[in-house]
C-alpha cells in the first residue's frame, strides 16, 4: 500500500501490543483502503452518528445493500426501541466524568488529516465530523 497505509500501518497493524495505542483503532483510513480492495462495491461504512441518529433509515439502507428483503417498519421500530443495546459504555461513563475539552480538542487535532483523507478517499463529507 502507499500513502497513509505506508506512513502509518505500524501504527494500525502491528502485533507488538507495546506500539498499538487504543487511539490507532481509529485511523479508520488505514484499515478502509484494505477494506475497499477486498470488498469493492460490497462496501458500505456508516457512520455511528448515522445509526443513533436515523436507525430505522440506517438499517433499510443496510437490508437495502446486502440484498436482504425490507422487514416490516412496525417490527423494526418494535426491535429497535425493546432491544437491549450491546457494547454500551453508559456504566463506564458515570465513573470518569466528562472528557476534558482540552482532551476533546486534542484529538480532534489528532484525527483531523485521517479523517480528512478518509473523507477524500470515500468522497464524502461525513467523515470530517468524527
Amino acid at each position: 500500500s502507499s500513502g497513509i497505509n505506508a506512513e502509518y500501518g505500524h501504527c494500525c497493524f502491528t502485533n507488538d501490543h507495546s506500539l498499538r495505542l487504543r487511539v490507532a483503532l481509529g485511523i479508520y483510513i488505514c484499515y478502509a483502503k484494505d477494506w475497499a480492495e477486498v470488498f469493492k462495491e460490497n462496501l458500505l461504512v456508516l457512520t455511528m452518528e448515522e445509526y443513533h441518529d436515523k436507525p430505522v433509515k440506517t438499517l433499510l439502507k443496510v437490508y437495502n445493500h446486502i440484498g436482504l428483503y425490507e422487514p416490516n417498519l412496525d417490527d423494526l421500530v418494535d426491535f429497535l426501541q425493546t432491544a437491549k443495546t450491546q457494547n454500551s459504555n453508559l456504566d463506564r461513563k458515570g465513573q470518569f466524568g466528562p472528557m476534558l475539552e482540552e482532551t476533546k480538542q486534542l484529538l480532534d487535532d489528532f484525527y483531523k488529516p485521517y479523517n480528512a483523507a478518509l473523507s477524500e478517499f470515500f468522497g464524502d463529507s461525513k467523515f470530517l465530523f468524527m
